[in-house]
């Protein structure tokens, strides 16, 4: 079968600052992170950088996505400036559509802005390029209902805004739980459910700002996903169609298998492009932006690839992050033990190649890097190791030449 592919330019919590704001009193944009939106040029201003990082590779990428958190602290000049940075990048790749969904930090949340909060949706309908889409009814549907639907050739792409609760009511206590954590009410839930029913499209990319399940059980310490975020994704699992959840706010990237069940949806919790790291953080954590490959071709699981790039001090090279490779694969959900027998029976004498090895077993492609570190715990014993370079696999070769 060949090849049908959707490509999503993935970019997530830019937090950039301004230079000059940050003469004011009251403004801490320094701790957000170092990218100051009075930067021009693409060495210093990391959006623009992925337009220099891409060009050459002459890609047909069908949306650029930003999942949120487009400036520190709801500056709206330095929201706009980003806003339209981002399109500046999808004119240079010539990108068709630039979508957007709000982030907590680019509205005013907290109960002191409650006056500047219930003009925040007003703000964003006068935002040009329009936001979070030139499509009019998307627009109209996450202004108005916090869901916004598009259909770019095979796939649906639906675009949550998790933050349409921030800011409301005047309790001190309501507000606080309103404003820490991403929402989706029951209505919400039945739109983005409607509108995957309706529309044609066999594949589905959900883009919300908010996690909406725990994105790691060690480095994520908070219980601050979205309530309602587990019954959206069981509902994504009983539709008919592929569906492939991208979210950000969290700043830890992970690409996750939550269950081996074929149509329950991939999840990715973006990097975030710019933000300085959490504390605790450090040693995890690397800037990065990312590229789905989401095959359209198959229906029977949401599958492709998620190509990854770090920010390195003035530009953007191929991830080399052990958490998240420059390629890592989405699909079938491998099982170890199968893996670990299929090689087995291979025989191998010496080494085999990467391609033979994925001639002889496909599903070990979609293994993870960790997952590649347990198999290679099994197979120690045996004297078995599958080679890996920048994390991707390479082959299998006999440890110390011997069998």
């Amino acid at each position: 079968m060949v090849k049908s592919l959707k490509r999503f330019l993935i970019v997530s919590d830019i937090h950039a600052i301004s230079e000059e704001l940050s003469k004011l009193n009251g403004y801490h944009g320094d701790d957000g992170s170092s990218f100051k939106v009075e930067s021009r040029t693409p060495v210093s201003n990391p959006v623009l950088a992925i337009a220099e990082c891409l060009k050459s590779k002459e890609l047909s990428i069908d949306a650029l996505i930003c999942l949120g958190d487009f400036a520190h602290q709801a500056k709206k000049l330095v929201m706009l400036q980003v806003w339209h940075d981002l399109h500046e990048v999808a004119e240079a790749l010539k990108i068709p559509n630039v979508i957007g969904v709000t982030g907590n930090h680019d509205i005013a949340t907290r109960v002191d802005d409650m006056e500047e909060a219930a003009g925040r949706v007003e703000f964003l309908k006068q935002v040009k390029p329009k936001f979070p889409s030139a499509d009019d009814d998307f627009c109209n549907g996450y202004h108005q209902h916090g869901v916004g639907a598009l259909e770019i050739g095979e796939c649906l792409v639906v675009a949550i805004d998790t933050c349409m609760l921030h800011g409301m009511g005047k309790d001190s206590a309501t507000s606080s739980s309103i404003w820490s954590v991403g929402y989706l009410t029951d209505g919400m839930i039945d739109r983005i459910m409607t509108a995957i029913d309706n529309s044609s499209c066999s594949h589905v990319l959900i883009a919300m700002h908010h996690h909406p399940v725990k994105v790691d059980g060690v480095l994520d310490s908070n219980y601050d996903e979205v309530p309602k975020g587990p019954r959206l994704l069981e509902l994504l699992a009983g539709s008919s169609k592929t569906c492939f959840v991208v979210h950000g706010h969290k700043h830890l990237v992970k690409l996750k298998r939550q269950n081996a069940d074929t149509k329950y949806p991939a999840l990715l919790s973006a990097a975030s492009l710019a933000a300085y790291p959490y504390l605790g953080q450090g040693s995890h954590y690397s800037n990065q932006f990312h590229l789905i490959e989401y095959d359209t071709s198959t229906t029977e699981r949401a599958q492709g690839a998620v190509f990854s790039w770090d920010w390195s001090a003035a530009r953007w090279e191929p991830s080399k992050k052990h958490s998240m490779p420059h390629v890592l694969k989405f699909g079938p959900v491998p099982e170890l033990a199968k893996i670990e027998q299929a090689i087995k029976d291979l025989k191998v004498v010496a080494s085999i190649n990467r391609d033979k090895l994925f001639e002889a077993i496909p599903e070990i492609e979609y293994l993870t890097p960790d997952e590649i570190d347990t198999l290679n715990s099994r197979l120690d014993g045996i004297g078995l190791e599958v080679v890996t370079k920048q994390s991707r696999i390479s082959g299998v070769i006999v440890q110390g030449g011997g069998g």
